[in-house]
């Protein structure tokens, strides 16, 4: 019998699978995942998860709904808490330790693109540019797209047979339009089972409740695509 991962385990177990991550508790009772010395965020068992972003990020994040303040630090800005309560909680709790990781990585995206991508992250459609593949024209759709630290990811309801999948697979370099907001970026065909569960849900949860449409076999059924960001 498969026995079900709780919520902290699940966050672990991704977590601690990004390079460079490590994980242990704290002196306070908590258990913490650093990046070198730095912390990027920390676990109360099942039903919490604690924080701190720069001021400007905090109040985008706060402003989306998807951090509140810190229980310790009321009215402070900077410390933050996401309550626990189910599945999407805890894949949100991943999506904040990934911003938090990609923005304290030496080798990641500056904070002004993170900053920028968290802004838009709220936008309906991303329009996206490939090279056509037999004409060497820029193909640009209208899509629907959800955001992870600087990764977009996409669901192909064409599978591997759509244009623009079979156009990114001979030229990975694309253009993505969100809002007021352009970028370059490298895309790619999600080949990890976690993150291709997670980019279906990402997508999925983004557009479920205001779609007056059944999604759940879309998001079985379509092919992920993950365009790694850069700025424009």
């Amino acid at each position: 019998m498969t026995r079900t991962r709780t919520a902290s385990q699940r966050i672990t177990d991704e977590v601690t699978s990004w390079p460079g991550v490590t994980a242990g508790p704290g002196r306070r009772g908590e258990f913490a995942f650093k990046l070198g010395r730095r912390e990027i965020g920390h676990l109360h068992g099942d039903h919490a998860a604690h924080f701190s972003f720069p001021k400007e990020l905090w109040t985008l994040l706060r402003e989306q709904g998807r951090i509140a303040e810190h229980p310790v630090f009321p009215g402070k800005v900077g410390p933050a808490a996401r309550s626990i309560d189910g599945d999407a909680d805890a894949r949100e709790v991943i999506a904040l330790m990934r911003l938090n990781y990609e923005r304290l990585n030496a080798h990641g995206a500056a904070p002004s693109v993170l900053e920028a991508l968290a802004d838009l992250a709220g936008e309906q459609y991303c329009y996206l540019t490939t090279r056509g593949r037999v004409s060497g024209r820029p193909h640009r759709i209208e899509i629907w797209f959800a955001i992870e630290g600087t990764t977009l990811y996409l669901l192909s309801g064409g599978g591997d047979r759509s244009d623009w999948v079979r156009n990114l697979r001979q030229t990975p370099a694309v253009t993505v339009e969100i809002g007021a907001g352009r970028f370059h970026g490298r895309a790619r065909i999600v080949s990890d089972h976690g993150e291709d569960e997670r980019a279906r849900a990402l997508v999925h949860d983004k557009y479920a409740g205001g779609h007056a449409g059944e999604l759940t076999d879309w998001r079985d059924s379509a092919l992920p695509i993950a365009v790694d960001l850069e700025g424009g």
